[in-house]
């Protein structure tokens, strides 16, 4: 069985806005409600789980009766395994994605789901165009090779036990689901993402989504 986990209980705080970014809507339409609806178009995902903060339990419940909807946690790492722990029995592969990114591909969604078949993790990344530095207190330290940076994306897959395993056994809270693996012990496989795959942080991205939408 494979299993979208749409993670939505962010506060969205560095958007400065009185609701949560991802029910702002765009284009006559939430940004959560294209998240949704891309996986909903998949035939190839067997259920969706939506993580939601407690104050738009019912009214998400009431729009997606057939999804399962649950709460969210005080960070992402506890939404994500409350996402996980909600999963139905003989659920295998997993995608969780960002509510925020609402331009995710049926082909990156193909992608994932195809690239577990062999591994075990797989993360929706796209290579940097600019050089990267890295500075301590205004000073350059290093300069990286690019051809080793990726801009990570979701969805980020996973076998089921192994996503789980990697909850449990860490303590750590994480800006994803990759960085809770120990990935000197299991191979993630890079998937190619989009640059149209944007994740709304702050009121640009929302001209930026616009302008996607427009396209």
């Amino acid at each position: 069985m494979n299993i979208a986990i749409i993670l939505a209980a962010g506060s969205g705080a560095r958007f400065k806005s009185e609701i949560p970014k991802q029910f702002i809507e765009i284009g006559n339409k939430r940004i959560i409600d294209y998240s949704i609806d891309a996986f909903k178009e998949s035939k190839l995902i067997d259920k969706i789980i939506i993580v939601v903060s407690k104050q738009f339990i019912n009214e998400v419940s009431k729009k997606y009766p057939n999804d399962i909807v649950v709460e969210g946690g005080a960070s992402r790492t506890e939404s994500s395994y409350n996402g996980l722990l909600s999963c139905p029995e003989g659920s295998q592969k997993i995608l969780i994605h960002d509510a925020a990114r609402p331009f995710v591909s049926q082909r990156i969604i193909l992608s994932c789901i195809d690239a577990l078949d062999v591994y075990k993790a797989v993360v929706t990344s796209i290579s940097v165009t600019d050089t990267i530095i890295k500075v301590s207190d205004d000073y350059v330290l290093e300069v990286q090779d690019r051809d080793k940076l990726f801009l990570n994306q979701t969805p980020q897959g996973f076998e089921y036990n192994t996503i789980m395993k990697a909850h449990e056994n860490s303590m750590e809270k994480a800006t994803d689901d990759i960085s809770l693996l120990k990935l000197n012990e299991i191979k993630c496989k890079i998937v190619k993402g989009s640059p149209k795959n944007i994740k709304i942080t702050n009121s640009t991205d929302i001209h930026t989504a616009k302008s996607i939408l427009n396209l």
